[in-house]
């Protein structure tokens, strides 16, 4: 197996530098059909997926800087607002810390549930941080003044509003003209990533090929029999393992799901189902960016950027 090149995106040297592991070896080709990527590193499998980072990565804002985004428009809303005399519920300050806008991780549950603290809480749920009291009115409804500003139209009639106590109103309201603070990003991960674009493509490509791939089949196979030894009998596909639980939409999960999930979870560690689908993928989305780097390079440039006008209006 080669050693990892510089086409590995921002995957850390540690986890690139570690050799032998359940993929060695593994780059079956089916008949008719070109030969699967090989693999660049082996991926040890006590790395846990929040420290994966795909090599398309490279090309996109980070998961901090995409949460900025959305609070700098919050404040380009609420200033907008204020113009108009009509207050705005307040998120409090900008996000900051390791943990921070980690919605917008890619590999944020990319494979599905991975960690076993989560599992233990949530089962399959997304966690639901506890209510800030620092933004009591957040969850209140508008009033029909708030309405009307935030959105350009009467919330009775749906009709445009144009202007709103004798000043002129944004067209499409003070949401609107929030949104045009970035006018160049479609999509709060950065250029090129909206659906359609070639981030998003190569993400979608990659994860797709991947999940079909049979070095990744394989170790479904073998997840699902982890599953079987322990009472569960599940689709092979670990996405949908929790397609038959029946308080997915609850608040609150259920034992039976925290159950589930906890064996879930352990079962992945076990087979390292989530090291050995990262690792297909990337090869994948490698060979995929040097297919694309003239485009891609565009794209970093951009991304560059957006990531400067954020941090200027951060220091504004």
């Amino acid at each position: 197996m080669a050693a990892a090149s510089s086409r590995a995106g921002i995957a850390t040297a540690a986890l690139l530098a570690t050799s032998i592991s359940v993929l060695a070896g593994c780059t079956n080709s089916t008949s008719g059909a070109a030969a699967p990527p090989p693999i660049e590193a082996a991926v040890p499998r006590d790395i846990p997926a929040s420290a994966l980072h795909l090599p398309i990565e490279a090309y996109m804002l980070t998961p901090l800087q995409s949460a900025r985004i959305g609070w700098e428009q919050d404040r380009a809303l609420r200033a907008c607002m204020a113009r108009f005399g009509l207050g705005y519920p307040h998120e409090g300050p900008p996000p900051s810390g390791a943990d921070a806008g980690q919605e917008f991780a890619v590999t944020n549950r990319r494979y599905g549930i991975a960690t076993p603290s989560a599992a233990a809480v949530w089962g399959y749920h997304l966690a639901r941080p506890a209510p800030s009291s620092a933004s009591p009115r957040a969850s209140a409804p508008l009033t029909d003044a708030q309405s009307t500003v935030f959105g350009g139209t009467d919330p009775r009639t749906r009709e445009a509003v144009t202007r709103f106590r004798g000043k002129a109103l944004p067209a499409g309201g003070c949401s609107a003209e929030s949104e045009d603070l970035f006018p160049d990003v479609a999509s709060p991960q950065g250029p090129g990533t909206a659906p359609g674009q070639i981030v998003a493509t190569i993400k979608s490509d990659s994860f797709a090929a991947s999940a079909a791939d049979p070095r990744v089949t394989r170790v479904f196979a073998a997840w699902n029999s982890c599953m079987r030894g322990h009472g569960y009998h599940l689709p092979t596909n670990p996405l949908k393992a929790p397609a038959g639980l029946r308080a997915l939409n609850d608040a609150r999960p259920e034992r039976a799901e925290i159950a589930q999930a906890v064996t879930d979870v352990a079962c992945k560690q076990r087979t390292g189902l989530v090291q050995v689908w990262f690792a297909v993928e990337s090869a994948y989305q490698v060979r995929d960016i040097a297919r694309h780097r003239a485009d891609l390079e565009k794209i970093k440039r951009e991304r560059d950027a957006t990531g400067a006008a954020i941090q200027a209006h951060l220091a504004g």
